[in-house]
């Protein structure tokens, strides 16, 4: 039996702990769940910004360094980068020390979608470096999938887990 005095965690307020999961690990740069995944010590990373009703984070400098855990396979991935670019950007990432891709992007939205060769993505702790040709790029999320980009590759993912509810005719604020 549960004892109400005794303790608990309250999952809304502590939502920015959790990691997010939908075909893959989202690293979603809008919400306050980031920063957990961005270490450096002067973070490269300004506030949360709108663009056309998607927010994102802008990257004020050329490079960043992002940290996340892995403990799906680590044969062939995929990591599916949402940003908005410019024509004339390019984006390069570089995952455990070994480059990937560097991609030539459109002006607005767009999702990219990078292969990781088998053996790259490793058990336990990753090192992402994400590298721009120009600062000021605007990144929505990230996401790590275990094997090929499923279809369609560029799915956006919310930003928070949280979302409304109907418990009893109210309203109420639920992790989904």
């Amino acid at each position: 039996r549960l004892d109400e005095s005794g303790p608990r965690v309250d999952l809304l307020a502590n939502r920015s702990l959790w990691h997010l999961f939908q075909r893959g690990l989202i690293i979603p740069f809008g919400s306050e769940g980031f920063r957990k995944y961005s270490q450096e010590y002067t973070s490269p990373w300004r506030g949360v910004s709108k663009l056309q009703d998607r927010a994102g984070r802008v990257l004020g400098t050329t490079a960043s360094n992002l940290h996340f855990p892995w403990d799906g396979e680590t044969g062939a991935a995929t990591i599916v980068v949402r940003m908005s670019g410019d024509s004339g950007q390019r984006l390069s990432l570089r995952l455990n020390g070994k480059p990937l891709k560097t991609a030539a992007l459109a002006s607005g939205w767009q999702a990219v979608p990078v292969n990781v060769p088998a053996g790259v993505l490793r058990l336990g702790e990753n090192d992402l470096v994400i590298a721009v040709a120009r600062k000021g790029a605007l990144f929505h999320s990230l996401e790590v999938i275990a094997g090929p980009a499923p279809e369609p590759a560029d799915a956006w993912p919310a930003s928070s887990p949280v979302i409304a509810v109907s418990v009893a005719g109210q309203e109420k604020a639920a992790l989904a």
